[in-house]
């Protein structure tokens, strides 16, 4: 018994140092957005590079990877697979998981784009305080969220 407790630790260690990382990953980013930083013109540079004009084939299939970030696909899946997981093991705790984790990814994200409140960079137009909801992107933080829960 004591073996599985630190074990248990262990993996709890480890998930809080990924965390710890990946969240000091997202303030240097925002410090970044905010100041207008130099990865800022470096995301310029590649958002202004020469670009293959690919196939409507391929355009299609990039939208529909793109739509794997979409709140309602990802949500969806996710409590589908948290309330069957439920079922089959009779515990509250994959859906409690489940909608925590969507309740605090809507908080976060809402609060902070509403806060930064950055425009579109695609409409030429970078401006910070200016009542965009371009950043922290949904779909990223949604798949991030989402997907990994459900892994």
């Amino acid at each position: 018994m004591e073996k599985v407790i630190d074990l248990r630790r262990a993996q709890m260690n480890r998930a809080l140092r990924w965390s710890g990382l990946f969240f000091v990953g997202f303030l240097i980013v925002t410090q970044q957005v905010i100041s207008n930083g130099s990865l800022i013109s470096f995301d310029g540079r590649i958002a202004h590079a020469q670009r293959h004009d690919f196939t409507p084939w391929i355009d299609f299939v990039f939208k529909k990877v793109d739509n794997l970030g979409l709140r309602w696909l990802t949500a969806t899946v996710l409590l589908v697979v948290a309330l069957f997981i439920a079922l089959k093991f009779k515990t509250w705790r994959p859906l409690n998981l489940a909608i925590l984790s969507l309740l605090a990814l809507n908080l976060v994200v809402g609060l902070a784009k509403l806060s930064i409140g950055r425009t579109k960079p695609r409409l030429n137009i970078d401006l910070i305080q200016a009542g965009g909801l371009s950043y922290p992107s949904g779909h990223a933080s949604n798949a991030l969220v989402n997907w990994g829960r459900l892994a």
